[in-house]
């Protein structure tokens, strides 16, 4: 599911984007989905940053993505900027409609995850 909200950023040459994704599989953000991230990220010339409860994460680090902890059924902020951006969100945008490519989709929110060790 893809939220609705939605802003976009242009300067010159450079674009940007922002949206609010939903975490659609049933496991949430951990590896597997983090690495499925960041090979899309890595496709793109755009810096790609994914917000989760006030943290950052660089879209091209699994370690970083994966250290969001974002649980199924949470929202994800993910911004881009660069002369790909647009292009960068659609794709992320179905990549997490499509549950990360997971069988396993959720139907309800579960309970929080464990954050990653400072």
């Amino acid at each position: 599911m893809i939220m609705a909200s939605e802003s976009v950023l242009e300067t010159g040459t450079v674009h940007g984007g922002a949206r609010r994704l939903r975490v659609t599989n049933g496991t949430g953000l951990h590896l597997r989905a983090a690495a499925e991230i960041v090979k899309v990220a890595h496709g793109f010339q755009a810096t790609i940053t994914l917000e989760y409860r006030g943290v950052q994460a660089d879209a091209r680090s699994i370690l970083s993505v994966a250290c969001l902890a974002a649980s199924a059924g949470s929202t994800v902020s993910v911004t881009a900027v660069g002369p790909d951006a647009a292009e960068a969100l659609e794709t992320l945008a179905a990549l997490f409609a499509r549950g990360f490519g997971e069988g396993t989709m959720i139907t309800r929110t579960v309970g929080a995850s464990m954050p990653c060790p400072a």
